[in-house]
């Protein structure tokens, strides 16, 4: 499967200077680390999680990390009732009923019907798909971000200053290495 059109017709909107990489078919940002002969730093990956139970939001995380749900849950409670919130943050609040108590992985079956692209594969592009995008912080460290286009075959080659542009990225951090590779 190629990428979206509903992403690349946002990018070419947008403007936005991006570079398609193309590689062998690859289920796992683990696994394409390998692929590239990458560090899994410099590989990112979007998870999507559902928070108490019903509010999708797109999690940006570098290859080699694991969502650590409490500091995740408490990234997104400082961010929904900060003075001064955005919209964003405001219209989230009221969906939640003024917190986010827990989340849940989003099930296969629904990212297949919801969001981008392939399950696994799904770009981090919150705009198209009307979801807030969470980033940890050594997820946007590197300069340029190699992400997940909604394709097993190609991934979006991005800066992270460019990607900022495009994305309103809420910044935190709750990802946690992996200690099995």
């Amino acid at each position: 499967m190629s990428i979206p059109k509903k992403l690349l017709n946002y990018l070419q909107q947008k403007k936005a200077k991006y570079e398609v990489r193309e590689h062998k078919t690859v289920f796992t940002a683990w696994d394409l680390a390998q692929t590239l002969h990458k560090k899994p730093k410099e590989i990112m990956k979007t998870v999507v999680v559902k928070l108490n139970g019903k509010e999708p939001v797109l999690v940006l995380l570098t290859a080699d990390q694991l969502l650590d749900k409490k500091k995740f849950l408490n990234t997104v409670n400082a961010w929904i009732t900060a003075p001064r919130a955005p919209e964003a943050a405001v219209a989230l609040k009221e969906r939640l009923h003024g917190k986010a108590r827990s989340l849940v992985f989003a099930e296969e079956r629904w990212l297949r019907e919801k969001v981008l692209g392939k399950p696994g594969a799904t770009p981090p592009f919150g705009e198209v798909v009307k979801m807030p995008v969470f980033a940890d912080r050594q997820a946007m460290a590197p300069k340029m971000l190699l992400l997940n286009s909604g394709s097993y075959e190609n991934s979006l080659s991005i800066s992270n200053v460019e990607f900022k542009k495009l994305v309103q990225v809420v910044e935190g951090r709750f990802g946690m290495m992996r200690k099995d590779k």
